[in-house]
């Protein structure tokens, strides 16, 4: 879990592909491009950070999960191809 830790970057996690379930809440996420090749992800906890927009996650499709309340979303395009979510929390 890596919420609450002000993080401002989260190029590292780009390298760990077998990740299930993530927590990023309360940090200071701008974007989520490191996220593009966790493709296993199944719960995704992004809220209270200060992401614009969602391109990063164009290649998650199998999420099912996904929490994004109080950000700075300036559109949902990067969720189109997630055709698994069963819950979604903007």
């Amino acid at each position: 879990m890596l919420s609450d830790n002000q993080l401002k970057n989260i190029d590292g996690l780009s390298k760990i592909t077998s990740i299930f379930v993530l927590y990023l809440d309360r940090n200071q996420l701008e974007n989520v491009d490191s996220l593009s090749n966790l493709t296993k992800l199944e719960h995704l906890h992004l809220s209270q950070n200060r992401i614009t927009n969602l391109d990063g996650l164009k290649n998650i499709q199998r999420v099912t999960t996904l929490i994004l309340w109080q950000n700075q979303l300036q559109n949902v395009d990067g969720l189109r191809h997630m055709t698994e979510i069963i819950q979604l929390y903007l």
